[in-house]
C-alpha cells in the first residue's frame, strides 16, 4: 500500500512540475522571461542571468516533470527539482515575496518526503528496467 501512495505523490508533484512548464510555453517563453526580469530588476542579479535562468526554468520544470510522472531517472528528478525549488526560494527571498517562498517550502518539503521515501517508488519505469540510480 506505501508503494501505491509513493505512485500517487508522485505523479501529483509530476504533474505540477510539469504543467508548470506547459503554463509558461503556452503563454510564451519572452513572456515569462520578461515578466521574471521586471521582478528582479531592483535586485543585484544581472538581468542577463535572470533572462538565461527563466529561459531555462520551463524546460527543467518540464523534464523533472516527466521524470516524475514516468517514475524514470526519478531520483535525479527528485535531485534537479530540490535545486529548482532552491533558486526559486532564494529568488523570492531577494524580492521580498515571503508568500511564494512559504509555497516554495511545501515544494521542498515534498521534494524531500519523496527523496526520504524513495525505496517505496517501485511501481516506475526505473524498477520495471531496473535503472541504476545515483
Amino acid at each position: 500500500m506505501k508503494e501505491t501512495g509513493f505512485l500517487l505523490f508522485r505523479l501529483a508533484m509530476g504533474a505540477n512540475m510539469f504543467f508548470h512548464s506547459i503554463n509558461r510555453f503556452y503563454y510564451g517563453p519572452s513572456a515569462f522571461k520578461d515578466w521574471m526580469v521586471t521582478e528582479f530588476e531592483t535586485t543585484f542579479i544581472p538581468s542577463i542571468a535572470t533572462s538565461i535562468f527563466a529561459y531555462v526554468l520551463p524546460y527543467l520544470e518540464g523534464l523533472v516533470g516527466i521524470s516524475l510522472l514516468l517514475g524514470i531517472r526519478t531520483k535525479l528528478g527528485l535531485i534537479v527539482g530540490s535545486i529548482i525549488i532552491t533558486f526559486l526560494i532564494i529568488g523570492s527571498c531577494l524580492i521580498n515575496k515571503w508568500d511564494w517562498v512559504g509555497l516554495q517550502m511545501v515544494y521542498a518539503i515534498c521534494f524531500y518526503l519523496m527523496f526520504e521515501k524513495y525505496e517505496q517508488n517501485t511501481i516506475s519505469i526505473d524498477k520495471l528496467l531496473r535503472i541504476k540510480q545515483l
